[in-house]
C-alpha cells in the first residue's frame, strides 16, 4: 500500500519552511507505514533519501507539502507532484505531444493542462527512482489512457486529499481520481491524477517486476 501525508508550510513560506514541511509530511507517512526511522536525508542528486526498507517521494508548493511512502520492493519507483499555479494554455505544444493533445487535453478546461503537467512530473520522479537513465528525460514521457478493464491494484491512502480541501481524516483515498499510463521508452508507470479548483496532484508508480 502507498501511504501519503500532507503538512502545511509555516510562515514566512520560504525555501527552508517548505523543506521542513516536506520532511514533516514524509515522517508522518513513514510512521504510518511502520518505520521506526523517520528522518529523510538527501542523495547526491538532491532527491530525498528514505530510510532502509522504504521508498518515497516529496513535493511542495509555497503553502503545502505532500509525501508518499511505501515499502521497498513493492514498487521500483514512486513519484508525487503538486501544483497550485495555473499552467498557461499556450504551453500545451511544449508539454504535450500531438497524440496527447488529441486524447487528453481539453482546451476549454483550464485545469486539464495542470493535471497533465503534474502527471508527467510525478512520472519523471518515478522513472528516475527506478534507475533507468534512458527514461530520465521529462520530454520523452508520453501519457495515454489505460486499456479498458479494471483499475490496477495498489491503493493510495493518506491523511487528507490535497485536491479536495477536506479536513485531515485517516484513510482518505485518491480513489476518485483519473488513471493514466506514462510511457518512457519501454518503461510504463501508472499515474493517478487528482484535480481541484485550486491545485492538481499526482502519484506515479513504476511497478516492481513480476516474480
Amino acid at each position: 500500500m502507498i501511504l501519503f501525508a500532507t503538512a502545511a508550510v509555516a510562515a514566512p513560506y520560504g525555501p527552508r519552511e517548505q523543506h521542513l514541511a516536506g520532511r514533516a509530511a514524509a515522517a508522518d507517512a513513514l510512521r504510518r507505514a511502520g518505520s521506526t526511522r523517520l528522518t529523510v536525508g538527501r542523495r547526491g542528486d538532491g532527491a530525498p533519501c528514505f530510510p532502509p526498507g522504504f521508498t518515497g517521494s516529496i513535493t511542495h508548493t509555497r503553502r503545502l507539502a505532500v509525501a508518499v511512502v511505501c515499502r521497498a520492493g513493492e514498487v521500483r519507483g514512486i513519484g508525487v507532484d503538486l501544483e497550485t499555479d495555473p499552467v498557461p494554455g499556450r504551453l500545451h505544444r511544449i508539454l504535450l505531444g500531438e497524440e496527447e493533445r488529441a486524447a487528453l487535453w481539453t482546451p476549454a478546461d483550464e485545469t486539464t493542462l495542470r493535471g497533465l503537467f503534474v502527471a508527467k512530473e510525478a512520472a519523471f520522479k518515478a522513472f528516475s527512482a527506478g534507475g533507468e537513465r534512458a527514461t530520465r528525460m521529462f520530454w520523452r514521457i508520453r501519457l495515454e489512457r489505460p486499456d479498458p478493464g479494471p483499475e490496477p491494484p495498489g491503493a493510495v491512502c493518506g491523511t487528507s486529499d490535497p485536491a479536495s480541501g477536506a479536513s485531515p481524516s485517516r484513510g482518505a483515498s485518491t480513489g476518485s481520481g483519473t488513471w493514466l499510463v506514462a510511457r518512457a521508452g519501454r518503461e510504463r508507470a501508472r499515474v493517478r491524477v487528482r484535480t481541484g479548483r485550486e491545485l492538481a496532484w499526482a502519484v506515479a508508480v513504476l511497478p516492481a517486476p513480476a516474480p
